[in-house]
């Protein structure tokens, strides 16, 4: 989902709460709790949100979502009971209400359909653009159905797809557009033969064969081993596969010793930077009083699909990958940070999280096991997938970057010494302590050990995630596994790990999918996701695309992002609209290598590289496009 344009904030922390008898010292604008009726099961709720954070100000985003769930929306009204009970002023409550789009500010009605259309990449390149203009013409008129464009939500293979009261339904044709209007007035599920929640996991073996152009492709299922298997979300099944072993066996080893494990197989991040985390847990400073542990679980790379996959089909993996981690780390409370969008996927992990903890695998807030594990789950904001967003937005706050140093593994959250990882990456410990260290890094190559979940998206005949074992050429990735192209296109371009990665073209698919080859290529492994693009894509509309995308998400905190950003995008709206030159290339493609570096967190990067990794590759076609929309321009006007 995408953030709120940032917009200033209101009023200050408060340090303490005033007891009413002191009335001259209480903060200007707090309502005294006996003054404001609070509906018992509201409080009732956000009490409960606030028993599971070490601080109370954590409970912010719970509290404010469920006071939206009782009155609507997050009106005057719902702030100030919110307010009465976390002993917090409205106007912090405002700031973070405004900042997130989950979070309604504005007046909506009780009875009323959200169907959110993805409009981003990998959705667009299948058709989504067309299909929102039919929606809105379809609905027109209609108040208790609320269409709207969205980024990307993160089930890119339905593409086009869209979340319809918080369920994932795709790939959606125009076609479908009256049925699915028709079962909503109707109370129905919405296309349920189209629902994610149906769907298998990719398995190249029984969809239809590869192209010949493509080799066969080396697959080592560890995590997509048998994830398909009905019931895998529940306990029973999972022990019966032999879950929770590997915690049993780490918990008879020392933190040290599982440490060990965890740095002979050189694993490193899933999640976008790729560094070793052994190493990262050896960063964090030993006899510290209080160390915590961190998902990243706000998966919204666009391309990247993979964690809510894992999360949803196999909740428990990750459950007893992160007590092994708080095992090796010496770490007794752990939070898992989901995205907001992901709702049916936090409602499983909750329910797989209340298992574990009533089995006494892992503690709850209150309890005497450890470590506490704690869903928290995000309201809809791209920047809150930075590490030091997420630790601002967990803690309560708009989730704004942190000037680095000090980093996470040194202050962190609620400034303590952090650990922060993203699903794949934690999920992955249980395979590792079960087979070793060792062995796990003969998987893969010397510097890229072990195997990927690689999310393939755009134009390939069969989208999904795939497991692979790193260093397999990436043409076995993207024909092999995905099918290819479809017939008669060929690849312009794809991006090897998201929306953000310098995109590479067709003489480069057989290039090692690892970390360092494509680091040498001059892109990134990133989080694993691969976008195509074939040719008959006009490739401004690509970076068009891209542009949009981060120029939405920027928290606006730091100049050269939120200027270079939006800048960027109206630059390359002028080309499409045929009012710019050749030159207006050259000066874009400067201002690319201007942003790169200079701002507090990568979302400025992460639109300069691929732009500028555009310009580079296919200048030509830029200026061939820039001429043909002038000619059409300089047409309609005469």
């Amino acid at each position: 989902m995408s953030a709120a344009l940032p917009r200033s904030e209101h009023g200050s922390r408060v340090p303490g709460w005033y007891l009413p008898e002191e009335p001259a010292k209480e903060p200007a604008g707090v309502p005294a709790p006996e003054q404001v009726a609070v509906p018992p099961a509201l409080r009732g709720e956000i009490e409960a949100h606030l028993a599971a954070y070490p601080e109370r100000r954590s409970a912010i985003m719970p509290a404010l979502k469920a006071a939206q769930r009782h009155y609507g929306w997050c009106s005057p009204q719902a702030i100030e009971a919110v307010a009465a009970v976390m002993e917090l002023t409205p106007a912090e409550l405002e700031a973070v209400a405004t900042f997130y789009d989950m979070l309604e500010t504005e007046p909506r009605p009780r009875e009323r359909h959200d169907i959110f259309v993805c409009t981003n990449i990998s959705c667009s390149l299948r058709g989504a653009d067309a299909l929102y203009e039919a929606l809105l013409a379809a609905t027109e008129g209609q108040e208790s159905l609320n269409v709207r464009s969205f980024e990307c939500l993160g089930a890119c293979e339905l593409a086009p797809m869209a979340s319809i009261d918080g369920s994932y339904v795709g790939p959606l044709q125009r076609e479908d557009i009256p049925t699915l209007l028709d079962d909503l007035a109707a109370g129905r599920e919405a296309l349920p033969d189209k629902q994610l929640a149906r769907r298998p996991c990719a398995d190249p073996a029984a969809r239809e064969p590869a192209p010949k152009k493509g080799s066969g492709s080396r697959t080592t299922k560890l995590l997509f081993a048998g994830i398909d298997e009905p019931g895998l979300a529940t306990l029973a099944v999972y022990r019966s596969r032999g879950g929770y072993e590997a915690l049993a066996k780490a918990r008879a080893m020392s933190a040290a010793e599982v440490l060990e494990q965890i740095e002979a197989s050189a694993l490193r991040g899933r999640g976008g930077a790729g560094f070793q985390m052994g190493k990262k847990i050896s960063f964090l400073p030993k006899g510290a009083a209080e160390k915590y542990l961190v998902c990243n679980a706000d998966e919204s790379e666009p391309g990247t699909f993979k964690d809510r996959e894992l999360i949803q089909k196999s909740p428990h993996m990750l459950i007893e990958g992160i007590a092994i981690a708080a095992h090796a780390a010496e770490i007794e409370r752990a939070f898992i940070y989901i995205r907001g969008e992901y709702e049916r996927q936090a409602d499983i992990l909750e329910a797989a999280l209340q298992e574990a903890q009533q089995e006494g695998l892992v503690g709850a807030p209150g309890g005497e096991e450890r470590p506490i594990v704690v869903v928290h789950r995000g309201a809809g904001a791209y920047i809150c997938g930075e590490e030091t967003g997420l630790l601002d937005s967990l803690e309560g706050k708009r989730g704004n970057p942190r000037l680095k140093p000090p980093f996470p593994a040194v202050q962190g959250l609620y400034q303590g010494p952090t650990l922060i990882n993203n699903v794949e990456t934690l999920a992955t410990l249980p395979r590792i302590i079960a087979m070793g260290g060792e062995r796990y890094a003969q998987l893969g190559t010397e510097t890229s050990t072990g195997t990927k979940i690689v999310s393939v998206s755009g134009h390939v005949r069969r989208p999904g995630n795939y497991e692979i074992e790193l260093g397999i050429p990436a043409r076995e990735i993207i024909y092999g596994l995905a099918g290819g192209p479809p017939e008669g296109r060929e690849v312009k371009c794809w991006f090897p790990g998201g929306s953000s990665s310098p995109v590479l073209t067709a003489a480069e698919l057989d290039l090692p999918y690892d970390f360092d080859t494509l680091a040498k290529a001059g892109t990134m492994l990133g989080s694993g996701a691969i976008i195509v693009v074939d040719d008959a894509t006009p490739i401004i509309d690509v970076a068009l695309k891209v542009a949009k995308f981060y120029a939405h998400e920027s928290c606006g905190k730091c100049t050269p992002c939120r200027e270079g950003t939006r800048w960027t995008q109206k630059m390359l709206e002028r080309m499409a609209a045929g009012e710019a030159t050749p030159m207006d290339i050259e000066i874009m493609a400067s201002a690319q290598e201007n942003i790169i570096g200079n701002c507090l967190c990568v979302l400025g990067d992460a639109m300069a590289m691929p732009i500028g990794s555009i310009v580079r590759r296919f200048r030509a076609e830029l200026e061939e496009q820039i001429e043909s929309a002038r000619q059409r321009a300089q047409g309609a006007v005469a």
